[in-house]
């Protein structure tokens, strides 16, 4: 029998947890790109890194600056696993749809956008509430995010692999008669969704990315790429991604390295790890690779943080993360190393706050103490976004600003938050709680400069504001404005102009009826020209102004796509 060229053994690595997994990745790529000669000698510019995120990508790369003391140098291609891109496949030489048979294709049909999708969605919904009378009325609104949470749904479904016609056997007899009321709802997207998408020529997102990653895993099983593939940090929680990962470990160039794969853990224990435990997604990885934990083996320059000064914490934490099937091994631990445990503790705190900012001011006083030391950096890892955002704020009082992996949602950016103002201050009729809300907002300037805006909103305040609420609506506050007396002849202009200029920017909202079904993109392009006249200053157009900067971008492009989607929304009441 003529010798394989895979080799016999996946080749499997991890990187213990406590180690800066960017940076000795780079370290041992940078020091010697062969890896000690399993790449066979391979430059750094011959290798192919699959990363989970774009964010990983990023973190890497930055790592290799690092390590090249900031010198040019032409990285390796790092590319993101859950993003495959297409047009780099297709200039892959070991990648063909058409030589991987047909079920790939000739090519994919295009994504349909996640915008569209819900919009499409909530046309749906509200069809068939028109035609389920007993499931309630629902408000357009309300019918948006019950689309957004189908679309959700829809992506699990088709990265798990799962046929929606198996949502017919889901539920036991007994809950038949409930379940019959679901399924009715669920036709929404197991009957008339595929048919609207094959009209379209179109695809959900999360089955395009699945096809693409089974394409590509093909096409490097059929024909190997030249230089090393290496796919690191991946659980493979996804099942394409899991079997890219495994055909990326049988390469003969190829590795998979695991994040934190624990390789002490008692045998008992692994054995008794189920879907609740942090190491359950590798156990499940290596059982698909047909390898055991001892075939993994730590990645060049990744020493086990549990054999250095770390080692009592290390220790603790793995028999804490045993198994509830597997924590009678406790009491061999207790017996054995009961004289380890207080080192273990030893640097841990626990602070007690009376509320949530005091809990936030406390974390931000640790976060700006390790800063003053240098060369030192500090990371809080939450759960809790509030609790972040928090944090910082309070430390942006003293100059200081944190990358916040979890980036900021684009609904509390000062963008967003004066539309949400703008909207709000129409609806209320320009009360004048959110009519302050909105003309205090650093955006608002209605074509003045923003000083002068600042300081007549300030008179318009105490003038018309401090005292008994007018009535609603702006031309009630021309009424009250006429009715004033007091310092009338200095003030009355100026306000007078004030209240103009408000009312010449909202015309496009104030002259849409109230009560009367419109088309979404009328409705959309009167909303944005309200938005931008208000914001507009003397020297700059509101369009400049308002979509400037990193959140402006985000949100132009927000509306760039919802004003393409409202071609398909149903019409709305303002």
């Amino acid at each position: 029998m003529a010798p394989s060229s895979r080799k016999a053994a996946p080749a499997l690595f991890t990187m213990p947890s406590g180690l800066a997994f960017a940076d000795v990745m780079a370290r041992a790529l940078s020091e010697d790109a062969s890896l000690g000669g399993r790449f066979d000698g391979a430059a750094l510019a011959d290798i192919t890194i699959l990363l989970p995120t774009r964010r990983a990508v990023r973190t890497l790369s930055e790592a290799f600056l690092r390590q090249s003391g900031g010198r040019a140098m032409i990285l390796p291609s790092i590319r993101p696993m859950g993003d495959v891109d297409e047009e780099e496949m297709l200039l892959d030489p070991g990648f063909s749809f058409r030589e991987e048979g047909a079920a790939f294709g000739a090519e994919l049909p295009p994504a349909m956008e996640s915008l569209s999708r819900q919009i499409v969605l909530t046309k749906l919904i509200n069809a068939w509430g028109e035609v389920n009378p007993d499931a309630g009325a629902m408000s357009a609104g309300q019918a948006a995010a019950l689309a957004g949470d189908l679309g959700r749904f829809l992506d699990a479904v088709e990265t798990e692999g799962v046929e929606l016609s198996a949502l017919q056997d889901l539920v036991p007899g007994d809950y038949a008669q409930n379940w019959q009321i679901t399924l009715e709802f669920l036709q929404i997207i197991t009957r008339y969704w595929p048919d609207i998408l094959a009209d379209k020529g179109l695809i959900d997102p999360a089955r395009r990315r699945t096809l693409l990653l089974e394409a590509q895993a093909a096409a490097w099983a059929a024909k190997p790429p030249q230089g090393p593939v290496i796919a690191a940090g991946s659980t493979g929680s996804v099942p394409a991604s899991a079997k890219l990962l495994s055909v990326i470990a049988g390469l003969p160039q190829g590795a998979v390295v695991l994040p934190g794969l624990d390789l002490d853990l008692a045998p008992e224990a692994w054995e008794a790890a189920g879907e609740s435990h942090p190491q359950f997604g590798m156990k499940q990885l290596l059982e698909r690779l047909g390898a055991a934990r001892d075939d993994v083996a730590l990645w060049p320059g990744a020493e086990n943080p549990a054999a250095g000064k770390n080692a009592a914490r290390a220790r603790l934490l793995n028999e804490a993360l045993r198994p509830a099937e597997a924590t009678d091994g406790w009491r061999a631990v207790l017996a054995d190393e009961a004289e380890e445990i207080p080192g273990a503790l030893e640097g841990l705190h626990l602070i007690e706050a009376a509320n949530a900012r005091e809990e936030a001011l406390a974390i931000a006083l640790i976060l700006r103490s390790v800063l003053e030391e240098k060369e030192k950096t500090a990371a809080l890892v939450t759960p809790d976004r509030s609790l972040a955002r928090r944090v910082a704020a309070e430390l942006a009082r003293w100059g200081i600003e944190v990358d916040d992996s979890s980036g900021v949602p684009l609904a509390e950016t000062p963008v967003f938050i004066f539309l949400r103002l703008l909207l709000e201050a129409v609806e209320e009729d320009f009360a004048p709680v959110p009519l302050l809300s909105l003309l205090k907002h650093p955006l608002a300037a209605a074509g003045m400069a923003p000083g002068d805006f600042r300081a007549d909103v300030r008179r318009f305040e105490r003038a018309l504001l401090r005292g008994p609420r007018p009535a609603p609506g702006l031309e009630e506050l021309e009424l009250a404005l006429t009715a004033h007396e007091e310092e009338r002849e200095r003030e009355e202009p100026r306000l007078r102009a004030l209240i103009a200029r408000l009312k010449e920017a909202v015309t496009p909202l104030l002259k849409l009826p109230l009560f009367e079904k419109q088309e979404a993109a009328a409705l959309l392009c009167a909303f944005l020209e309200a938005a931008e006249a208000l914001s507009a200053r003397d020297e700059e157009e509101g369009a400049a102004r308002l979509w400037a900067g990193d959140d402006g971008e985000a949100a132009a492009a927000f509306f760039a796509a919802l004003m393409e989607a409202a071609e398909e929304a149903p019409a709305l009441a303002p």
